[in-house]
């Protein structure tokens, strides 16, 4: 093989290594991704979870000192639009991230 052959083959094999870093690279940062998705996906529940329980709480109180149920309604359905809200944040921050 002449010297010509020599680096044409050392290129080639330069090139697949770089495809190959590349691609791992890749995979690397969708795993990443997925991962953070995961989290905040765990924390979304997390939170929703606290929020529905603090609600139903709220709901008891409230229930308890005799205000009319269609005021308490709509008082919870503002706080929940609220709190979609912040969550979308959340997420949109997270992933900016």
């Amino acid at each position: 093989m002449g010297p010509l052959e020599a680096t044409v083959l050392q290129q080639q094999q330069q090139q697949q290594q770089r495809q190959q870093q590349r691609r791992e690279q890749q995979q690397l940062r969708q795993e990443q991704q997925q991962w953070q998705r995961q989290q905040i996906r765990k924390t979304i529940k997390r939170d929703a979870a606290q929020v529905s329980a603090a609600e139903h709480a709220k709901q008891s109180d409230a229930e308890s000192s005799g205000v009319p149920a269609a005021q308490q309604q709509q008082q919870q359905q503002q706080q929940q639009q609220q709190q979609q809200q912040q969550q979308q944040q959340k997420e949109q921050q997270q992933l900016q991230l």
